[in-house]
């Protein structure tokens, strides 16, 4: 069974954009690859470009991208994240901020009012 995470960069027009990653979506693989290995703008942005993921890498090489498999994928802009994110499959909702540099996460609510981003 799947753990499956968004991993999202937040934008200057205050929109979020994202992808979807499959497997092993929880705090101590996901969280913990993107806090050590993917901690500037340019990393996570080259991250999200990839697009939607059936696994996360240390590095961009190591990452299995959908797009890898023939299967067309790209980064969604989001309005409206949390809503998207509890509507949806997924357990956790990564968050890059560019103008503290950090990460943050939520976990899945079913009420989108409920959603707290963490640091972590």
């Amino acid at each position: 069974m799947a753990t499956r995470s968004y991993i999202g960069i937040a934008l200057s027009n205050g929109n979020v954009k994202t992808i979807y990653c499959h497997y092993d979506g929880y705090l101590s693989y996901v969280g913990s690859v993107l806090k050590e290995h993917y901690a500037t703008v340019d990393q996570v942005n080259e991250l999200i470009n990839g697009g939607d993921m059936s696994s996360l890498g240390e590095t961009i090489n190591e990452t299995k991208y959908y797009a890898q498999q023939g299967e067309s994928s790209i980064a969604e802009e989001l309005t409206d994240w949390r809503s998207t994110f509890s509507d949806s499959w997924c357990d956790y909702f990564y968050l890059f901020t560019p103008s503290t540099t950090k990460w943050y996460y939520a976990a899945r609510e079913s009420d989108p009012k409920s959603i707290q981003l963490k640091d972590f």
